[in-house]
Parts: C-alpha cells; sequence; structure tokens
C-alpha cells in the first residue's frame, strides 16, 4: 500500500513540473519543495488514517465476540468475587471415624447458624434459611425444612430453646422477623408458616448475632460497627423494649446465654452483662470482666455458663472459670492461657495456627468437661486437665477455613458442629465417648 501511495505522488510530482515548463513559469526551487512537502504530508495522513480504520474494524469485531459488562455487573462480580459463571461449590470428603453427616445443601455462602435441642437453623446468602433434623445423621443426607426469600437473604439466625421459633435478620430491609416451627404440629413438618414482621428499618447497622430468651417472649440483636447497641424486642407486640449500650467504639463480636451477654470490640477488657426479666420488664448489669494484654476479637460461653473463651488481636486464647461469687466481687479464674507457642504445639501439623472457635460442655452424670479448640484448618478435643482426646483434621476443602464451632447436647446426644461458612457446609461428629 505504502509503495502504491508513492508511486501516486511521484507521479503527480512528474505532472506538475512538466506543466511548469511548459507553461514557461519560472519559480523558485523553494516554491516546489514545498509543494512536495505537503504531497508527502497528505500520504502520511492517508496511510494514518487507514490504520485507525484497521483499528476501529478489530475492536468492533471483539466487541462483537465478548459484549462488556455494565458498570452495575462490574459492581456485583467485584464485591463478592464471584466469576461470570455460577458459584460452585466443592465439598471436603471427611473420613473421621466421628463423623456422621453435614448440613448443607446451600447455593452460596452461610451466614449464621443457631442449636436448639435436635435442629440446626442454618441461614445463607442464597436467600435461603434451612432448618435441619440432626437425629437424621442415619441417612444420606440431613432431612431439612427451608424458607426462601426473593430479594434479600439473613444475616442472622436464632432458634428458640424449644424449638417453636425462629427470628432472622435481613441484610438490606434491616428488618426482623419471626417464624413458627413447632415441627410437634403437622403443618409445620414440610413448611415453614409465614413470618410475622417486625417494623422494617429497624437497624442502622448490620445484625450479625440473635438471641432468643428461653421463655420464648423477647428476642436480642446484636449489630456490628459503630452504633454500639443491643437491642431488646418484645416477640409479642414487636416492640422494643430495652437497649444495652455497650460504651465500646466499635463492635465486632457477641455471644449471648440466657443470663449473660458478651459483647466485643477494640479493648482490651470484655465486660459480661447479667441480663434479667421481671414483669416484661428487662434489666442489666455489669457483673463480670475478662482481661488480656490486646484487644478483644472473639468470645464464647457454654450452655451452662460456667466456661468463658476469649481470643485477642495477638492471638492468645484463654479458658474462664465463671463459676464465681460475681455478686460481692469475686473475678473470674483463668484455667489455662495459650500463647502462639502453646497453639503451635497444640496444632503441631499446622503452620503458622490461629484459633478461631472454642466450646465447651459439661456431664452431669460423668462430672466430665470436654473442650472444642478449632483452628482454621482442624479441630482439637481435650479433657478438663485439658489433654488432647481426639484431632479432627481434613474437615474443610481447599481453599476453605474453619469459622466457627458449637457443642450441643440433647437427651444423651452429644455433637460437634464445625462451620465452614465458605464452603457452605456444617459438619456434625459424635462426641458421647469423650463425655460419659
Amino acid at each position: 500500500m505504502e509503495q502504491y501511495l508513492i508511486f501516486i505522488v511521484t507521479a503527480i510530482i512528474i505532472v506538475v513540473s512538466s506543466y511548469l515548463i511548459l507553461t514557461k513559469k519560472s519559480k523558485p526551487v523553494q516554491t516546489a519543495n514545498e509543494q512536495i512537502n505537503e504531497l508527502n504530508k497528505v500520504k502520511d495522513e492517508v496511510i494514518q488514517q487507514q490504520e485507525e480504520e484497521q483499528q476501529q474494524k478489530e475492536n468492533k469485531n471483539d466487541n462483537n465476540q465478548k459484549p462488556q459488562m455494565s458498570i452495575k455487573q462490574l459492581q456485583k462480580q467485584a464485591k463478592h468475587g464471584k466469576r461470570d459463571k455460577k458459584r460452585k461449590i466443592h465439598h471436603q470428603q471427611i473420613t473421621h471415624q466421628l463423623y456422621l453427616n453435614s448440613a448443607m445443601h446451600f447455593a452460596d455462602q452461610i451466614t449464621d447458624f443457631s442449636i436448639s435441642q435436635n435442629y440446626i437453623a442454618v441461614s445463607s446468602q442464597d436467600k435461603t434459611f434451612k432448618v435441619f433434623d440432626i437425629l437424621s445423621f442415619k441417612e444420606e443426607h440431613l432431612k431439612y425444612t427451608q424458607f426462601q426469600y426473593q430479594y434479600d437473604y439473613p444475616t442472622a439466625i436464632a432458634i428458640s430453646k424449644d424449638g417453636n421459633y425462629i427470628a432472622v435478620a435481613m441484610k438490606n430491609q434491616r428488618s426482623l422477623l419471626t417464624y413458627c416451627t413447632d415441627f410437634s404440629q403437622e403443618q409445620n413438618k414440610n413448611r415453614i408458616q409465614p413470618s410475622q414482621q417486625f417494623m422494617p428499618n429497624l437497624f442502622t447497622e448490620e445484625v450479625t448475632k440473635l438471641h432468643i430468651y428461653q421463655d420464648n417472649k423477647f428476642v436480642a440483636a446484636f449489630m456490628e460497627g459503630k452504633k454500639c447497641e443491643i437491642k431488646i424486642y418484645d416477640m409479642n407486640s414487636k416492640q422494643e423494649i430495652s437497649t444495652i449500650h455497650t460504651g465500646l467504639s466499635t463492635q465486632i463480636h457477641c455471644s449471648f446465654s440466657d443470663n449473660f451477654i458478651l459483647p466485643s470490640g477494640f479493648v482490651s477488657v470484655l465486660k459480661i452483662y447479667e441480663t434479667k426479666f421481671e414483669k416484661k420488664q428487662y434489666h442489666f448489669n455489669k457483673a463480670m470482666s475478662l482481661s488480656h494484654e490486646k484487644s478483644i476479637e472473639y468470645s464464647n460461653i457454654t450452655q451452662n455458663e460456667q466456661r468463658a473463651f476469649t481470643i485477642d488481636k495477638d492471638y492468645t486464647f484463654k479458658i474462664w472459670n465463671l463459676s464465681v461469687q460475681y455478686v460481692i466481687g469475686e473475678n473470674p479464674k483463668i484455667l489455662k492461657e495459650f500463647n502462639k507457642q502453646n497453639i503451635q504445639d497444640l496444632f503441631e501439623k499446622e503452620d503458622n495456627p490461629i484459633i478461631v472457635s472454642a466450646d465447651g460442655v459439661y456431664n452431669e452424670s460423668s462430672k466430665k468437661w470436654v473442650y472444642a479448640i478449632a483452628s482454621q484448618q482442624s479441630v482439637i478435643l481435650l479433657n478438663q486437665k485439658l489433654e488432647i482426646l481426639e484431632r479432627i483434621q481434613n474437615i474443610v476443602a481447599e481453599g476453605c477455613c474453619i469459622n466457627d464451632l458449637k457443642i450441643m447436647q440433647y437427651k444423651s446426644f452429644y455433637g460437634l458442629l464445625v462451620l465452614s461458612k465458605e464452603e457452605s457446609r456444617i459438619a456434625i461428629f459424635k462426641i458421647n465417648q469423650f463425655i460419659k
């Protein structure tokens, strides 16, 4: 193409020069040179224009082959960290001898779970919550009943002690919903009854933990963030009856029992609040304090309220004895403190293990304690002397981690529940042999 243009330009120059000679018009050599420069300039512009047209043609073909995503789609993809394709969940094959079954069948991450008697209530970002019957572990898959939403998903869930009610907090609506789940009634066996909705926009920040109190009259809601409040609602009137101001600058975690609340934030002292309900009045007072050198970022309390577990910013882990006369000022006792080296020795086969969760259970008849401590990859069971009873490894799939664990007791059954949010799974292990 370039040689062809040069040929044309050269021919034009020859014609122009011949014309000037024939017409005997004498012009200085400089004028001819200027004409040559202008013709060269025209040649360069023609070449550049052709190159631009070719590039535009190629871009058009690329766009036709791969359509661009909208800004909204790009924002959504960046927020959830997902590809265009539907999220695929890969489950680890658990072969441990204590393993029974798993609560799963979710299409997205688990946000929260709650246990009661023989049921696990589990909420997920796939716009559902499911209620699993743990005692159906002998079947191929756990039996469950589910409720599905259209435009929103639950961030927190709680099931009452008797299993008759469920409370969920919604992500976008900032609302609180309650459901009847009395599975002794025929109409509830395969279908969860429609909800009773509290006022929308109850919360200014996302609720990450709920608790229904033992008499099913009240529900507590904990919000992460800078609001630093725990709100208490009447489940019948749907009205707020109290607000606890925790005094923290930022709330990051909370654990509940029927008599105590343990909110934690970026402070090294965790205040345990005692809760009391009298004639529809809610009272709370500071009962005890748990201290670390660094800010406490995790806490948990056992169902019998005799033990607590805390983890601080430096990953120091403590087990506390709460069976003290706190009403006369007696402080909880530290049963065991684990530093980084202790934790490395405990999880000897892992590189830089971090304890993420812990729980305990007590058998009144055998007078035995069993503790479960989870790192990001495995769980270790300890006896009351804090000696290792069992190591449970290879629980989560590659790229996933353990987020939480709970020990449940229903009649003569003792179960260990291990949550991996990313794997959308709660693995269930039977630990009866260690506590009876």
